[in-house]
């Protein structure tokens, strides 16, 4: 099932949802490069949260990437010794792996973003939209403390807000697009797949 649109009308405008969705936008049109080199690679190390570096707080050296994981602090040089490791988990909410990456996580904020927003508050919303984001890093991190891909997108941080949509409206209905046609759900239905 993919949605097409929500049933469940939003009260004022969308700023904060509309914002985001603007930025991470520009962001991948205007910064993120994506010339299929190893500068994108680099790019990615040099900005991105990486769980290794979170869970060992040092940036990742070059021998842990040849070996894909980390590794016990060797006397190696960081990739990057002057990454700012906190501004990174910001910065990967914000990047994405290719345009229907970028795409899909866009369509589900505009969809229930504008709801959650509306019951949030702007700056609630923002919040949560932050919170969620760092939390699903910071997780990901705890379970995989070994990990040396970089880590991209805003599916952290959406998946917080289609989260306090499916507790705030369960039962308001998702028009989807499904293999017969269109096929009104509930959203905890729709959510819940």
């Amino acid at each position: 099932m993919f949605p097409i649109r929500d049933l469940n009308p939003s009260r004022g405008a969308a700023v904060v949802t509309l914002a985001v969705i603007a930025v991470n936008v520009l962001v991948f049109l205007l910064w993120q490069p994506h010339t299929g080199t190893e500068a994108d690679v680099a790019f990615l190390y040099r900005y991105t949260a990486v769980a290794c570096e979170l869970a060992g707080r040092h940036p990742v050296e070059r021998a842990e990437i040849e070996a894909s994981r980390c590794l016990a602090r060797a006397a190696g040089v960081p990739l990057f010794p002057d990454k700012r490791l906190e501004l990174s988990v910001g910065v990967s909410m914000f990047l994405h792996g290719g345009l229907l990456h970028l795409a899909g996580n866009m369509w589900f904020l505009r969809i229930f973003g504008d709801n959650v927003e509306a019951a949030f508050g702007h700056l609630g919303y923002a919040l949560l939209y932050a919170l969620a984001g760092v939390a699903a890093t910071a997780g990901f991190a705890l379970l995989h403390p070994d990990n040396v891909t970089p880590l991209v997108g805003a599916s952290g941080a959406i998946a917080g807000v289609l989260g306090a949509y499916l507790v705030l409206f369960p039962t308001h209905t998702v028009l989807a697009l499904w293999f017969l046609g269109l096929l009104p759900v509930p959203a905890v239905v729709f959510l819940g797949l």
